[in-house]
């Protein structure tokens, strides 16, 4: 999973949610905006094998599926606060057991 930390809150998401939030041209297409990533072809165990700092404003995570995502601070942290937000709604709390 994944950590993301501002000083004020922390929050996480499983990595399998992370790689989900990708929105990368393979992932989404950049015209329409329309999914192109099947969610039943990103195996439930996807880990980040590499989280690499891009910059200042972004990570480049390499996923165990073969996957490569860039991410900015901000896209990351709506995937998370998103995930958050859900658990909360359905009374579920994300494992704060998982990390990078």
């Amino acid at each position: 999973g994944g950590a993301f930390d501002d000083a004020e809150e922390t929050l996480t998401a499983p990595a399998r949610v992370v790689r989900l939030g990708c929105r990368c041209a393979e992932c989404i297409d950049e015209w329409t905006g329309q999914t192109r990533l099947n969610p039943k072809k990103v195996p439930h165990s996807v880990k980040a094998e590499k989280v690499t700092p891009t910059g200042n404003y972004a990570v480049t995570i390499i996923w165990t599926d073969g996957h490569s995502s860039l991410m900015s601070f901000a896209a990351l942290e709506r995937v998370m606060r998103t995930h958050a937000e859900k658990t909360a709604a359905k009374g579920c709390l994300a494992d704060p057991a998982l990390e990078w």
